[in-house]
């Protein structure tokens, strides 16, 4: 597995911080011409390898403890359930928040739209790297409405990991121009959800 940044140069430390202190060996791709989010999403898919698992993550980012040690079952997960898309981020919406209370780890994600933490499967990469490259519907301005394009293109499903490993830090300022609301964070992120599936068992 490969973990990639996408950055911008303004955010960058603060990215590197945060993610080596996590422990999560990384590449990150700063957009230095700020050309946006989509044609820096496609530069990353066209720069880095496609043919393993890719944790893509975006620079403004808080994480569960021990996630370095958790990724390894994340990508067996994938493997052996044949799941090409599934975000480490659950954002708050009322059906993710109802399979949460339901007790599923591993939900069905309807209405893809974050790319804040999002894992790929090798094939999904590679089909994402000829879409982008063949891209001609100039409507599609913002990587996630690309990749929720080709999921749907392509009948490819989207899942999402519960409780959130991963949490949106909104005290960083969108480069989007987004509101920084408190509603932009994951309701259930679960700081301590590893540690205490790392606990021997008594």
């Amino acid at each position: 597995m490969i973990t990639t940044v996408q950055c911008i140069n303004e955010r960058l430390e603060l990215a590197k911080k945060t993610i080596v202190a996590a422990e999560i060996p990384a590449l990150f791709y700063v957009d230095e011409n700020k050309d946006g989010c989509l044609a820096s999403f496609g530069a990353m898919l066209n720069k880095y390898p496609t043919n393993d698992y890719r944790l893509h993550l975006q620079d403004d980012l808080m994480f569960a403890d021990n996630i370095i040690k958790y990724l390894p079952r994340v990508e067996n997960h994938m493997r052996t359930k044949d799941l090409h898309v599934l975000s480490l981020f659950a954002p708050n919406r009322k059906l993710i928040l109802k399979q949460y209370e339901e007790g599923k780890v591993i939900a069905p994600f309807p209405n893809y739209l974050w790319l804040q933490a999002t894992m790929f499967s090798p094939q999904f990469q590679s089909v994402l790297k000829k879409e982008y490259n063949n891209l001609s519907d100039k409507s599609i301005k913002d990587d996630d409405v690309f990749v929720a394009h080709v999921m749907k293109k392509y009948n490819v499903k989207a899942y999402v990991h519960l409780p959130s490993i991963v949490q949106h830090n909104t005290d960083i300022k969108s480069s989007l121009g987004h509101a920084n609301s408190k509603n932009r964070e994951s309701k259930v992120f679960d700081k301590d959800y590893i540690n205490n599936l790392l606990k021997p068992k008594q």
